[in-house]
């Protein structure tokens, strides 16, 4: 879950500076990595990491990035795209991600870990919940990150019946049977799919099968499940989990294409109304730290610098003078990006990275408050 691993990577009492990696793993058009190339790069800034024995270093980052090639070389999931790395140099903690989409390459050392580029990435996308559904069974599947996450098949019990010879009355009775036995395993299963979707925190949901299936099976659902069915439609011939997530890729494309422009124009309609929303980095700090956003927008290629009070720990986009607050003197070279998607995740805030463009009016930065 993206919640998780964010807390998991906050939750930790750093004792020492961490190093903070993101890595291009995707395999490039000559079937090879290049990720090798930036770190032999990044380590260039470090001349001392050079030892007079191998396996020993003379400064503690040196035995860090020795620790990230081995598990880039012998832990990585081969698989995924990415790799997001938060070590602490000089200290013994090390968490490691095999992520299912590249990152920009990207190494920082600093106070806290970097979780800016994570934060981007698991916003970017959705949870889907998928129901094929047919007489005979109930596949139900979670996808995420362009991978089944976990999947489930569940079929009738079906009770005994005589044999019954074709046409007439007992043809009918038949039917009538079948068709009873359907209604009877829809109405079974559909709380399944709620359940998995509730799990998952999907959010959407997908139906496929024949027109009739489909349609029948939704009024089994429970309202706040048939409120968020995105899509309905017939299943590909091949329904393996890759063949079905690249069979749907451009209905999810838009869907998120969609939700993305309806909530932008919320955002600016209630902007220019000046009704509980903020733009620019001044006043969105300001309720961002106050405990009032809802949703906070932020341009994809954002990059902000500013101060943070010594004393209050209040970030500020001014630079001169001391803290407004409480008087306190200001330390400078704050990524505030950063610290805004920080407090984001902390609180719980809905944070989305759109198109620059898209926030142009706005300069790059706004909220959706909850209250004033």
């Amino acid at each position: 879950m993206p919640n998780e691993i964010l807390q998991e990577i906050n939750s930790h009492k750093a004792t020492h500076p961490i190093l903070s990696l993101y890595v291009d793993m995707s395999v490039k058009s000559d079937n090879k990595r290049t990720y090798q190339t930036f770190l032999n790069k990044q380590r260039a800034q470090f001349p001392e990491l050079d030892s007079d024995r191998e396996a020993h270093h003379r400064e503690p980052v040196g035995a860090v990035m020795s620790r990230i090639d081995d598990w880039l070389a012998n832990d990585f999931d081969t698989r995924c795209k990415g790799a997001a790395i938060f070590a602490e140099v000089g200290g013994d903690w090390f968490h490691a991600i095999s992520f299912p989409l590249a990152f920009t390459n990207r190494l920082e050392i600093g106070e806290q870990p970097l979780i800016g580029p994570l934060r981007v990435a698991l916003g970017s996308e959705r949870r889907y919940c998928i129901a094929m559904v047919d007489r005979e069974h109930l596949r139900i599947l979670s996808v995420y990150m362009g991978s089944v996450e976990e999947e489930k098949t569940l079929q009738p019990e079906a009770d005994p019946v005589a044999d019954v010879p074709p046409g007439g009355h007992a043809h009918k009775e038949l039917q009538n049977w079948k068709a009873e036995e359907t209604r009877k395993f829809f109405k079974s299963v559909a709380d399944d799919v709620e359940k998995l979707g509730q799990s998952r925190r999907a959010d959407g949901y997908v139906l496929l099968g024949t027109d009739e299936n489909t349609k029948h099976f939704a009024e089994f659902l429970p309202q706040q499940v048939r409120e968020r069915i995105v899509h309905t439609g017939h299943a590909p011939p091949a329904a393996g989990g890759a063949d079905l997530i690249r069979h749907l890729a451009p209905v999810f494309a838009e869907v998120g294409a969609r939700e993305e422009s309806l909530a932008i124009e919320e955002l600016l309609g209630r902007v220019r109304q000046e009704h509980l929303a903020t733009s620019g980095w001044h006043e969105t700090l300001k309720e961002l730290q106050e405990g009032k956003v809802d949703q906070l927008f932020i341009a994809r290629n954002e990059e902000k610098e500013g101060v943070q009070c010594t004393q209050c720990h209040f970030y500020l986009v001014r630079r001169d003078g001391e803290c407004p607050y409480c008087g306190g003197s200001l330390r400078d070279g704050v990524d505030l990006v950063e610290s805004a998607v920080r407090m984001a995740s902390g609180q719980d805030v809905r944070l989305a990275f759109v198109a620059p463009d898209v926030l142009h009016e706005v300069n790059g930065v706004a909220a959706l408050l909850k209250f004033r």
